[in-house]
């Protein structure tokens, strides 16, 4: 879930399932056009970089981790230490500020 209010951009995650472990993968993007605030194009960096990124969190042990990441593009992503269905447990929160392009 991502919510949008006064410039400020919530992305909100739990019971997260992520299929592949050790990869960047995208679970969806910044609503209406909004960027991170202080963002690069990606024609200006080369790539699209992470702008913003927080700890994933795994209920019930504490060694299984992740990340959860914005990027210059508006791409939220995640990377976990362990994937497939039997890790179904994921959760976090990133909060930061957000402009429109």
């Amino acid at each position: 879930m991502c919510y949008v209010e006064g410039g400020v951009c919530i992305v909100s995650v739990d019971f997260l399932s992520v299929p592949v472990a050790n990869s960047d993968r995208k679970i969806g993007t910044l609503p209406n056009g909004m960027k991170p605030l202080g963002s690069t194009a990606a024609d200006q960096t080369g790539s699209d970089e992470v702008a913003y990124i927080a700890p994933l969190r795994y209920r019930g042990d504490s060694s299984i981790y992740g990340q959860l990441m914005v990027k210059n593009s508006g791409k939220i992503s995640v990377y976990v230490s362990h994937g497939g269905r039997s890790y179904a447990y994921y959760y976090g929160q990133l909060v930061f500020p957000g402009t429109r392009s």
